[in-house]
Formats: C-alpha cells, sequence, structure tokens
C-alpha cells in the first residue's frame, strides 16, 4: 500500500506516473492505482482523475480526488475482470457452503 500527495516523490515511489495511491484490493486481489491525469502518461483521458486495474489495464475517469479513492476500493463496479473475478469467487463461496 502506497499513496500520497501529487508530486514527483510520490509518482516515483509508486512507480506510475501520475498516481497518487497505489493498493492490492481484498475483494479481488488486484492492485489498483489513483492517478491523476495531468500529471499521467495519457493526460488526455477526460477526467481529473482515474483509477486503473494493473491486472486488466481497465480505466475509469473520476472528478475528483475523492471520488477516484472511493472508487478504487471496489474495482468490480468498474472494471470487467474484476467484476468477473468476484462473481466466481462469489460462486465459490456459495458452493462450499
Amino acid at each position: 500500500m502506497t499513496h500520497g500527495g501529487a508530486h514527483e516523490k510520490t509518482y516515483t515511489a509508486i512507480g506510475v506516473k501520475g498516481a497518487i495511491s497505489k493498493k492490492t484490493r481484498r475483494e479481488t486481489g488486484v492492485t489498483v492505482v489513483v492517478v491523476k491525469t495531468a500529471d499521467s502518461a495519457t493526460p488526455h483521458y477526460r477526467a481529473k482523475y482515474f483509477t486503473q486495474c494493473l491486472s486488466h489495464r481497465t480505466k475509469c475517469g473520476w472528478s475528483t480526488r475523492s471520488k477516484g479513492i472511493k472508487g478504487a476500493r471496489v474495482p468490480s463496479t468498474w472494471c470487467k475482470g474484476c467484476m468477473t473475478r468476484k462473481a466466481e469467487q462469489d460462486a465459490g463461496d456459495s458452493e462450499e457452503e
């Protein structure tokens, strides 16, 4: 888990240009980054911030830092790969019961 302000020190620590947060989500086990779009390698994303699932390369735009961080907590709501993974995990859990 790494996070910090929108500056070069944070970007370097995380290893993704423009990333302000990088965490592995418990829900699916994937790593998600929150990126400040203006400082990213893909600045034409039409949102101030975006979240990216590093396993499936899916991105989702957000209007504020707060919304991006909240969205990153539940990648299965915006990443199809994570949605499928969560459904498979939920199916496996219900079979065990």
